[in-house]
């Protein structure tokens, strides 16, 4: 089965890419790291199967694809220039609480970038939020 590299229309504002396959597509993905992982995955559980050339043919499109190579790059877009000037005391909250559920400071990062992305929050309160988490002792 053949996976192509295709531009997602779901609507987000920050440019990336989905597999897709004659039958279906997968979910989107905003480096071309984490199109590999799910690539990995989507290959190790079954979902897909592809001849060795395939994977290389696939591999080879999603490097050209024109996305940030890892996820961390693709973070920085995502957060450049949104800002939405939250008061300190929703600021310290929601450092708080993001530090109560995600103990690792990638898992926070991970998640202010989504809300970020989704344009919930301004790229500097999540930067301002991940510096409060962080100070914050467990």
């Amino acid at each position: 089965m053949k996976v192509t590299v295709v531009q997602c229309e779901c609507g987000t504002t920050q440019a990336h890419r989905k597999f897709q396959t004659a039958e279906n597509e997968s979910q989107g993905f905003f480096s071309i790291e984490a199109g590999k992982q799910l690539l990995e995955m989507s290959l190790n559980k079954g979902l897909i199967t592809q001849t060795d050339d395939e994977t290389a043919a696939t591999l080879k499109e999603l490097e050209s694809c024109g996305l940030p190579a890892t996820k961390a790059e693709a973070l920085a877009a995502a957060m450049d220039g949104r800002s939405t000037g939250l008061p300190e005391t929703i600021l310290a909250r929601a450092a708080k609480n993001l530090r109560a559920e995600f103990e690792l400071a990638e898992d926070r990062r991970r998640q202010v970038a989504q809300v970020v992305q989704e344009g919930l929050l301004g790229a500097e309160d999540g930067e301002k939020i991940l510096a409060l988490a962080a100070e914050i002792k467990q």
